[in-house]
């Protein structure tokens, strides 16, 4: 079982199920729940066409995503890329793109440093942000770290500040086109997307530092969303963690 795990109900926040969930862990991908927060927040409502230059640099990023330098694409259409396909492209360009808005307003700062910001602001104290992937900085470095506990709260705050922000991340996978109209193809990195009837949303996380992460939000039926987060699994393990969750929740509720 993960090193870590929390379920709450949401949105009021309870807990029902908690295992070392204050214990900060490598996040890995779950990283990039808080760039798309940031980027969010950073760009204003009006600029729904705000789009982004895919750059050689972006490109050079981790991974492949089918993505060429040259091409535009909207940054929602990066934002599903990031979040449903985990694309370290996407989320370093629209890092690098976004941070212009913070620039602007005077805050001359990295994008990790906004990622810290809005983590303090949000009291998740046990967040850490040293890059927009959550990629390893080395063999013994994470990319982010922080605890299940925060991890839910963090996915709570956006599911309900930006409540169709991770729709994309519900199917199997989600087709993109860039402004030159030349279509991608992404393909959900939770490969269980289609296991829990009721998805709402989901973000996966791997790394050989991280291990395994996965959190989900889910209605279990009984009217009753919750929110499952488990760290320090394995690449397999996280998916069969969560699914435990999810059936020991619904029995939970069926019982009350």
């Amino acid at each position: 079982f993960a090193q870590s795990a929390a379920v709450i109900t949401y949105p009021d926040g309870q807990r029902i199920f908690e295992k070392n969930p204050d214990q900060p862990l490598a996040l890995a991908s779950i990283s990039k729940l808080m760039t798309a927060l940031v980027v969010k927040e950073l760009i204003p409502v009006s600029a729904i066409t705000f789009t982004v230059r895919i750059l050689e640099e972006d490109i050079a990023v981790e991974g492949d995503s089918g993505f060429m330098a040259g091409e535009e694409f909207l940054s929602e259409s990066l934002l599903d890329a990031m979040l449903a396909g985990s694309s370290n492209d996407a989320a370093h360009a629209l890092a690098r793109a976004s941070i212009v808005y913070a620039e602007s307003a005077g805050r001359l700062m990295t994008f990790a440093d906004l990622m810290n910001d809005r983590a303090s602001v949000a009291g998740l104290n046990s967040l850490f942000f040293v890059n927009e992937t959550g990629l390893d900085v080395s063999l013994l470095k994470a990319g982010g770290v922080g605890s299940a506990g925060d991890v839910v709260k963090l996915f709570a705050l956006i599911l309900q500040k930006f409540p169709d922000l991770l729709s994309g991340t519900r199917h199997p996978y989600i087709n993109i086109k860039a402004i030159s109209g030349r279509a991608i193809t992404v393909e959900n990195s939770n490969n269980f997307a289609v296991r829990w009837p009721g998805l709402i949303a989901s973000k996966t996380g791997f790394t050989d530092v991280a291990g395994g992460n996965l959190v989900i939000a889910a209605d279990i039926g009984f009217q009753q969303p919750v929110i499952i987060a488990v760290l320090g699994s394995t690449e397999q393990g996280r998916f069969e963690d969560v699914l435990k969750l999810y059936e020991a929740s619904r029995i939970y509720y069926s019982i009350e």
